[in-house]
């Protein structure tokens, strides 16, 4: 049986700076201020290991992993600038591009948060840190640059630093290997083993050692409130114009693109087949798959054209025809057949043909390898093109792989990404797929589902790291009605779709969100008659002017609830914007429910969606 010390003793250590009243120490997940990632720049991926001690479970289950398993970034303002999950065995990979720019030299805080007991409204939550800094060109953290974990070890020098200024930043870097602190400054020398042993109790007794150990006149020191970590679960409540994803994030009920199903319009081209599609925004270029490939220039309705009209059928044939073209610069980018290393080009104005050479391989649609297949995907969103496949390194169905290159830079390689479906019940799953098509913030995977009215699926994915977010599904009606391949128009945000055995073609509405969404979660009981209320976190990620903003009301039963009025941090007019703010003393009674309101980009709603991963109260019975 583990021998450990008792909670309540007070543990006289070397002492710096003094932290009044063992308040919670600083550095608490705040909703952060906007920051835009330069799309040129590729910042690695943070790649780690979140080590609770003993059997502990740090990843949640499908049915828990809705708010209860994620890993953010944190800046030196305390704000939330990235954040994931981790997985079955507690790794995880953290992607920033997109997210925001880390500044070279600066330091971060990487938290961690479980929920520990079952998916009820109840649950208690653990935090453990780490300290992390960007060089400028990788990663460095308190277990150096290799792997990133996330530790009671690491938990205790993160809690030394924030409470003592005798430690640097600097002086974090690198100390730690498994249980063990080897450091040159005396203060952490002296101080990480018992508060390391601190941070192990608190862990073993289900309490979060992050919100509850302190610091003053020279003592460290972890104190038993009775304190409750509440947190909703955020699948069930009361929606409107939200969604719970499938990666656990609760976002606003944005736009699918589902031809068929949510079209805005559709009408016969007068082709005898259409198959592959690409456009300009004024023009369709549709070709049936056949070969070589036969290009027509369709007007789209916009620009001046005229919807379904045929204004040439090109002399020139391509020597393929997809199963996905390209409009760029006003050529048509069509892929050769097992030729990774150059595609084909069609001058859309005087119908000539070449070929161009890409300095990396594409990969094919079938593999994910560029060694050996047949067809390849190609798209663009107007500004990168795409080149995708439904299979992971040659594996079979296992996920899906998106290579990303610059035509504006001699088509360079700018990066690659896999969309495995990680922390969803679709891990590690993919289907054959006919189309993949990208509108600049998410890549969409349609299923060719082999007809006879059988419903086919469409999935979307993040660019920024591959997260699976969102499945559909759309009526492929073989041979009569068969949307196949889609594509997507930057100049008038709509996506296009190409009917396999018919000149149909299908237009939908492209990526757009509601001015505003909220969320309410189930009533929350504190489990005390008279709770004194601590603070409010939540995990939430919002960029490019969009806002995640959260009220609470209390009762003293959960009908009260109903007619309580909402209240922010300082009354019933503002909200919640700041993680780790302290909760409205207004608020001393044993129900409370939450509310939740995210709105994204106040100019264009064409933007991305905020998004938030969990919610916790703190309420000392």
């Amino acid at each position: 049986m583990r021998q450990r010390s008792r909670i309540g003793t007070l543990l006289t250590l070397a002492s710096g700076a003094l932290l009044i009243g063992c308040q919670v120490l600083p550095g608490a997940p705040t909703a952060r201020t906007p920051v835009t990632a330069n799309a040129q720049s590729e910042i690695p991926s943070l790649r780690g290991h979140v080590q609770y001690p003993g059997d502990r479970e740090i990843a949640a289950t499908t049915g828990t992993i809705v708010s209860r398993a994620t890993v953010s970034i944190m800046d030196a303002a305390g704000q939330t600038v990235a954040a994931t999950l981790t997985d079955a065995a507690g790794n995880f990979t953290l992607s920033v591009n997109g997210a925001f720019t880390p500044t070279a030299g600066a330091y971060y805080t990487v938290e961690a948060i479980k929920g520990l007991v079952g998916n009820t409204s109840a649950g208690h939550a653990v935090r453990m840190r780490t300290l992390l800094q960007w060089t400028g060109t990788a990663w460095n953290s308190c277990t150096g640059g290799a792997t990133i974990a996330i530790s009671p070890t690491t938990t205790a020098v993160a809690i030394i630093k924030y409470a003592q200024a005798a430690v640097t930043f600097a002086d974090t870097m690198g100390t730690v290997t498994g249980a063990t602190v080897t450091s040159g400054n005396a203060t952490l020398a002296a101080n990480w083993q018992a508060v390391q042993n601190l941070v192990t109790d608190m862990l073993w007794r289900d309490v979060d050692p992050v919100g509850r150990i302190g610091f003053s006149a020279g003592v460290y020191s972890a104190v038993l409130d009775q304190v409750a970590l509440v947190q909703p679960n955020l699948s069930v409540g009361t929606f409107a114009n939200t969604s719970l994803m499938l990666d656990g994030s609760l976002q606003l009920t944005g736009s699918l693109p589902r031809p068929k199903s949510n079209n805005e319009t559709s009408f016969d081209t007068g082709l005898a087949k259409a198959g592959t599609v690409a456009t300009d925004g004024t023009y369709l270029y549709l070709c049936p798959w056949t070969t070589p490939g036969v290009w027509s220039k369709v007007g789209t309705g916009f620009g001046g054209s005229t919807e379904g009209t045929v204004y040439t059928t090109y002399a020139n044939r391509t020597t393929m025809f997809g199963p996905n073209a390209a409009f760029y610069g006003g050529y048509l980018y069509v892929p050769y057949y097992s030729n990774t290393l150059a595609v084909e080009r069609l001058n859309t104005t005087s119908g000539a043909t070449d070929s161009v050479a890409f300095p990396s391989p594409l990969i094919f649609r079938n593999t994910g390898l560029s060694g050996s297949g047949g067809d390849i995907y190609l798209n663009t969103d107007g500004k990168y093109f795409y080149n995708g496949s439904y299979a992971i390194s040659g594996g079979v169905n296992n996920g899906y792989t998106v290579r990303i290159f610059d035509p504006a830079n001699g088509f360079a390689l700018v990066r690659q990404i896999t969309g495995d479906g990680a922390n969803t019940p679709l891990a590690n799953t993919s289907y054959y797929s006919d189309s993949m098509f990208v509108d600049g913030v998410y890549f969409y995977c349609m299923e060719w589902a082999g007809g006879g009215g059988i419903a086919a699926r469409m999935r979307r994915y993040r660019l920024s790291d591959g997260q699976l977010e969102a499945e559909t599904t759309f009526s492929q009606d073989y041979p009569t009605d068969d949307p196949l391949t889609g594509a997507y128009d930057p100049v008038n945000n709509k996506f296009w779709f190409a009917n396999y055995q018919t000149g149909v073609v299908h237009r939908t509405a492209g990526r757009s969100f509601p001015a505003s969404g909220t969320w309410i979660s189930e009533p929350l009981d504190t489990g005390g008659a008279s709770p004194v209320y601590g603070r409010l976190s939540f995990n939430g990620v919002a960029v490019d002017g969009q806002t995640v903003k959260l009220r609470l009301r209390t009762a003293s039963d959960a009908a009260g609830l109903e007619s309580a009025p909402w209240y922010g941090p300082t009354g019933r007019g503002d909200s919640y914007t700041v993680s780790g703010t302290p909760i409205n003393a207004v608020h001393r009674e044993r129900w409370v429910q939450i509310q939740a309101t995210l709105a994204p980009d106040s100019v264009t709603r064409a933007n991305t969606t905020p998004r938030l991963y969990g919610v916790t109260v703190e309420a000392i019975r």
